[in-house]
């Protein structure tokens, strides 16, 4: 793989596992950027995982991705309140049904003392995804937070662990093409220029560790590249499989040499 293409790939299948990747970013010998791709679903140890990879970064200044939800809340309209409601119960019942079906962990899980979020304002988020917003926020009884744990029998739990794993193993790619292109435009391109923005201003006091969806990856290693840095390797961690991993702690993959152009 080409260095051109490699930054691109945040996430990888390997043996029906879904891998995602933590890049490190270099800019000569004192500035270092370590981008560390997360699947917002996985197992519990890929978390424990990601948060000792971070630890190991020692005097880094870490950024973590999650919208900032103001106190008190900014004024909005009537409709820009319905569409924030939307937002906010539809993406908390995808993750948390996954999670609670399958066994697995969500990102929030992931410690924050120390760390600095440098996300936008889930308003503005909004707001900048125009009238039309995410599409599963048009997908009927979405929004609506039901709990069916105690209507499932054994059994059908089992199959649907099985089929939550499935999905999230051969569809973490796929989120981004269920929104409009303007929301596509500020999920993804808007904030990864908000994040690498705040990075390259703190990276002249030491190195810089940013924990974003992997998804966002590919964006922000091109706009680092623009910025002179030089992707140094990439270091694969197993966030989920078909079925659950058999070792306490996630598997993490020997970092690999990134060819030079």
């Amino acid at each position: 793989m080409t260095f051109r293409r490699s930054h691109r790939r945040a996430t990888r299948v390997v043996r029906g596992e879904l891998h995602t990747a933590v890049q490190t970013w270099a800019r000569g010998p004192d500035h270092t950027i370590v981008l560390v791709g997360v699947s917002h679903v996985g197992e519990l140890s890929y978390f424990r995982t990601i948060a000792q990879v971070v630890a190991s970064y020692l005097e880094a200044t870490v950024h973590y991705e999650r919208t900032v939800r103001e106190d008190p809340p900014p004024p909005t309209t009537d409709r820009e309140w319905i569409r924030l409601e939307a937002s906010r119960r539809s993406s908390r019942l995808v993750l948390r049904w996954a999670a609670e079906i399958a066994d697995l962990g969500t990102q929030h899980g992931l410690p924050v003392d120390g760390w600095r979020n440098v996300d936008i304002a889930e308003v503005d988020l909004v707001r900048m995804c125009g009238r039309r917003g995410l599409a599963w926020f048009r997908i009927p009884g979405l929004h609506v937070q039901v709990d069916h744990g105690s209507l499932l029998t054994e059994r059908q739990r089992r199959v649907l662990g099985h089929v939550a794993r499935l999905l999230l193993v051969h569809t973490a790619t796929w989120g981004r093409w269920l929104m409009s292109p303007m929301a596509r435009r500020a999920v993804v391109h808007w904030r990864n220029a908000h994040a690498v923005s705040h990075a390259l201003r703190a990276v002249h006091s030491g190195p810089v560790v940013l924990i974003w969806g992997a998804g966002h990856l590919a964006g922000m290693g091109q706009l680092l590249r623009h910025n002179d840095f030089r992707l140094e390797s990439v270091r694969w961690l197993r966030a989920v499989g078909r079925t659950p991993s058999v070792c306490e702690q996630g598997e993490a993959h020997r970092s690999t040499p990134v060819p030079r152009p």
